[in-house]
């Protein structure tokens, strides 16, 4: 679910906690607080409409969030996600 769509515009921003070493990602109320890795998780901000496709910071969030970032299938393609 993380494929590049041509012509967005907007922004789409995510607020995170991350571990610089193990890449661990968490909600921001994790920011400052020790890692199991034995990392601290750093606030980092990720605009997703700019973002390259293979950006690490892209993959790790969209592996811990519990949403579905594609597109609706052609069937129902006019219609908003929410709708369907």
């Amino acid at each position: 679910g993380v494929e590049a769509f041509s012509g967005m515009t907007g922004s789409v921003i995510f607020h995170v906690a991350r571990c610089e070493k193990c890449r661990r990602t968490e909600p921001p109320s994790h920011v400052g607080e020790k890692c199991s890795c034995g990392g601290v998780l750093k606030a980092q901000k990720a605009d997703f409409v700019t973002m390259d496709i293979n950006d690490p910071l892209r993959r790790d969030i969209a592996r811990r969030i519990a949403i579905m970032l594609q597109r609706t299938f052609a069937l129902y393609g006019d219609e908003r996600v929410i709708t369907n």
